[in-house]
């Protein structure tokens, strides 16, 4: 029985065997034609909850202790997706020691989702067991060969800024090192660096990084852990020198090719041995340590940028509160921060400092990932000090600082302080050169073109800045001005300025560079333009959006015009600016916000208190000025009620007024000008014109215009009427003091005519024109005079020169007169029957009562106000010695000022331009201009 049942199980089992056998083999060819499909799982199940995910493994070969992947792919949470090609790997002898080579491999940070192997399924370990003593003891033994290794940026477009070599890991129980060759892309140079990383079982770690061909290391960096009583400790030594600059660019500024710098910093920290989660979610850690750094930018030919940071540092981390301690080095005390760079040859230094231990604390939201969110607050107080050279210019203290969030990408970013802004402008505009043009040829074009000059100026800020996210907000309280004794430039001189800019709060929008209401004053004791003074100045300007706009109101006040050298003036009114900025920069931030590319265009109008438009025109580019002006005067709408100016002494009240400019101000060029007033009534204390017809255009090539220049008018009644007038000339430009060119002017007046011809007047230096004078009838100059006693008939011919002085006084110098032809002189008055005349005077006196001559020639010239003739007469006298012929030898003195004045009176001139410019008591003194309406 026992036999056979045993015979039975042999056989039994040879039968299972028989099919168990192919069964095996059959399982073992499908695994092996499946693995490609089931590595993937295999490999995502067992790195779960170490934030990897494999998103593909492609099998190569496999054999016994032998494996070659020819591609895998990963991606890692929070840092991005690797590549990597031709992987083999291989098992030594002893079972704990692989060799592994990759041929390359692409680390890529554009994608850095989560994936759900983030859940991390095992017990939670203390920090402790990530010390390099415990990790490393449970490490293999591995060579690691990896041929190229590519770093790519977070932009899918970026270029790879890291690209490394034949690096080589070799690990084991006791330590492991890295050593590679690592070339860094900056600004699209390669910098090569040899690589050596060492990390031991000691809980101590040595990094060191050395320029390619150089024997000192560029970068040191040293770490000590040690573990006991529940507390992780130790220490951080960074020193980085380098002497030889290295290429560099800043996106915000100008390019620096080379950059040079140091740094030394050491720091002891202690933090609790606690879970990891715990130490995420709620941190205790104590940081303390020195920082030194400084970093030099440029060369000598461009000169050197120097900026130096020295603190010593103490950091609290408990929970998610924090506090930093900031204090000076007490070996080298001095400014937390020094900045320096130099500008037109000028060194600019920038200092901040702190008074005592400066103190910032906040919130940090957690550690797991790059911070999301830091608040900060510190009421301490940091001060900063701008010099020039040795020369402070302007100080600045902060205080009340905050800061929420970490980047302005942040929904909850802020930045917030007070700050008292303290500058001397006077000290600014001395030692910065700030000149209007880049290059100025010469010393004289460089004070030409300088803005202006500020004396005894200084400006004071006390607001309260608050950055977010879309916008900055500026808090600006009581106090804050620009106050000078003078301000002198090519404009004039402002005598006792002041800008104020009222408690007022107000926001630019960072995408659209608008901001929201902004109000400022402009406030001077006089203001001095030319040979014109204005006094007081008082101005009130306001800044409104509209839409994509932003509105522009500037108001002048009421305000007195006089000349310089006269003590009468007259009210100046008010006027309004009315301007509108279309298409400001969209980024204000960037260095090229404010070229010709992003340039904004501005419209703006010009009023008279009454909102009539007085000119219109615009800006484009920040150089291309336009604007136009066109007028109808009439009785109830003339010049002075337009301009709103009542005391003009010469008042259009008729006539079309045309006006054109067009100014190219960035090509250093005059402007473009076209005007005409025509058919026009002028009336005032030059008399009174009428049809008259002005007209100016420009000629010549853009670089070098001249002006032409036509007048006409039907007549003109200054006292002694004059027709027919018609002038043309030619108004030429210069840098140093313009010119007329007087082609030719021609007028009938006194019964005959007056012209010039050919003359040629500069300003600033003494110029000569000559007056020709033909035909005038002596009768109708005689006429012009009230009570003289003389009758007079006849015609002179002859030229009268005229001196205009570099200060642009008219004078008369000697002239000749002569008659073409015969005429009568009767002079009677109360002397003529004297009975005092010597027989000589007498003799004369008879003659003159009735004196035929055919001779006259006069000499003119001018004496201290009076208009001397200088007569040689020949003629006689029928009723006076049997009418023999007599020679007179006549010596006359007539006050100009005073024949003037009796020629205006005996027309009725004054009394016309009294009536003119008598007050109108039904008008608002503030509104003349309201009477036209």
């Amino acid at each position: 029985m026992i036999p056979a049942l045993a015979q039975f199980k042999e056989l039994k089992v040879r039968r299972i065997l028989k099919w168990a056998l192919p069964l095996i083999l059959l399982f073992l060819v499908m695994a092996w034609l499946l693995l490609p499909q089931i590595l993937p799982w295999l490999a995502n199940r067992l790195v779960a909850g170490s934030g990897i995910t494999f998103q593909e493994l492609q099998i190569q070969t496999v054999g016994w202790k032998h494996i070659a992947l020819h591609r895998a792919v990963l991606q890692v949470d929070n840092i991005g997706r690797l590549s990597i090609e031709d992987i083999t790997l291989s098992q030594h002898t002893d079972v704990k020691a692989f060799d592994v080579q990759i041929a390359s491999s692409t680390l890529s940070l554009a994608n850095t989702s989560a994936s759900a192997n983030t859940v991390n399924e095992g017990p939670p370990q203390q920090l402790s067991a990530y010390l390099p003593s415990s990790r490393l003891s449970q490490l293999p033994s591995i060579q690691l060969k990896l041929v190229h290794f590519v770093l790519e940026g977070r932009e899918p477009d970026s270029r790879h800024f890291l690209d490394a070599r034949d690096l080589l890991l070799s690990a084991d129980p006791d330590k492991v090192t890295l050593n590679g060759s690592l070339n860094l892309n900056i600004d699209n140079q390669l910098e090569s660096f040899e690589l050596a990383a060492n990390l031991f079982n000691t809980n101590s770690a040595q990094l060191s990084l050395t320029k390619t061909g150089e024997t000192a290391p560029l970068l040191n960096f040293a770490l000590e852990l040690a573990h006991a009583e529940g507390v992780i400790g130790g220490s951080v030594d960074i020193l980085l020198a380098q002497d030889k600059p290295v290429p560099l660019h800043l996106e915000l500024s100008q390019p620096f090719t080379k950059i040079a710098g140091s740094t030394d910093t050491h720091i002891e920290f202690e933090l609790k041995d606690q879970a990891l989660e715990t130490f995420i979610h709620a941190p205790e850690l104590t940081l303390r340590g020195e920082i030194a750094a400084e970093g030099r930018a440029g060369d000598k030919t461009q000169g050197m940028s120097s900026a130096h940071f020295a603190t010593n540092f103490a950091l609290t981390l408990q929970n998610r509160a924090w506090q930093i301690d900031l204090d000076a080095v007490e070996a080298s005390p001095g400014p937390l921060l020094q900045f320096a760079t130099p500008v037109q040859g000028k060194l600019h230094q920038l200092f901040i400092t702190t008074p005592r231990k400066f103190t910032l604390n906040g919130q940090l939201d957690q550690l797991k990932s790059a911070p999301q969110a830091i608040h900060l607050k510190s009421s301490n107080t940091l001060f900063a000090e701008y010099r020039i050279g040795k020369n402070p210019i302007a100080t600045n203290a902060f205080r009340q600082i905050e800061w929420n969030g970490v980047w302005p990408s942040h929904p909850e970013f802020k930045v917030a302080f007070d700050a008292l802004l303290e500058a001397d402008i006077d000290q600014l505009l001395k030692h910065s050169n700030l000149q209007l043009t880049d290059k100025p040829k010469n010393k004289k074009e460089a004070a030409a073109t300088a803005p202006f000059q500020a004396e005894h100026s200084t400006l004071k800020l006390p607001a309260r800045l608050v950055l977010n996210r879309n916008t900055a907000q500026l808090e600006v309280e009581d106090g804050a001005r620009l106050i000078a004794a003078k301000l002198t430039g090519s404009f004039g001189e402002l005598f006792k300025p002041t800008i104020e800019l009222p408690a007022q709060e107000f926001a630019l929008n960072y995408s659209s560079a608008m901001v929201d209401e902004l109000r400022f004053n402009l406030k001077a004791e006089k203001f001095l333009t030319g040979a014109q003074v204005i006094t007081p100045v008082n101005i009130r300007g306001q800044i409104l959006p509209n839409g994509n706009r932003l509105d522009v109101r500037i108001e002048s006040q009421k305000a007195a015009l006089r000349q310089r050298d006269k003590s009468k003036p007259f009210a100046l009114p008010p006027y309004i600016l009315h301007a509108q900025v279309l298409t400001p920069p969209q980024t204000p931030y960037s260095i090229n916000a404010f070229t010709k590319a992003a340039a904004t265009e501005f419209e703006f109008e010009l009023r008279n208190e009454c909102q009539t438009p007085l000119l219109s025109g615009s800006v484009e580019h920040y150089s291309d000025l336009k604007f136009e002006a066109t007028h109808t005067f009439s009785e109830t709408n003339s010049l002075s009620r337009w301009l709103d100016i009542p005391q003009l002494n010469t008042d259009i009240t008729a006539g079309n007024l045309h006006l054109n400019i067009a100014w190219d101000l960035d090509q250093n060029t005059l402007p473009h000008i076209e005007f005409q007033l025509s058919n026009a009534q002028i009336s005032g204390a030059l008399g009174n014109m009428e049809a008259v017809q002005l007209q100016l255009s420009t000629s010549g090539p853009k670089s070098n215009y001249h002006y032409d220049m036509t007048a006409k008018a039907a007549s003109i009644d200054i006292g002694a009427l004059i027709t027919g007038l018609t002038f043309s000339g030619t108004l030429i430009p210069s840098k140093e003091e313009p010119a007329l060119a007087i082609k030719r002017m021609d007028a009938s007046v006194f019964g005959g005519n007056i012209s010039i011809a050919e003359e040629f007047w500069q300003a600033g230096k003494d110029e000569v024109v000559i007056l020709n004078l033909n035909d005038i009838k002596l009768k109708e100059i005689v006429e012009t005079q009230v009570g003289t006693g003389l009758e007079t008939t006849g015609r002179l011919t002859g030229q009268q020169p005229l001196r205009i002085s570099a200060a642009g006084e008219l004078t008369l110098i000697k002239g000749t007169l002569k008659n073409t032809e015969s005429g009568v002189i009767r002079y009677h008055s109360a002397l003529s029957d004297s009975a005092d005349l010597n027989p000589q005077m007498k003799l004369t006196m008879n003659v003159l009562k009735n004196f035929q001559y055919e001779m006259l020639e006069t000499e003119t010239e001018y004496q201290d106000g009076n208009l001397v003739f200088h007569s040689q007469i020949s003629g006689r006298n029928p009723d006076v010695a049997g009418g023999q012929k007599v020679n007179l030898n006549l010596n006359t003195e007539v006050a100009l000022g005073s024949a003037i004045q009796a020629m205006r009176l005996k027309a009725g001139l004054e009394a016309r331009v009294e009536s003119l410019f008598k007050p109108h008591t039904n008008v608002n003194a503030t509104a003349y201009c309201r009477a036209s309406q």
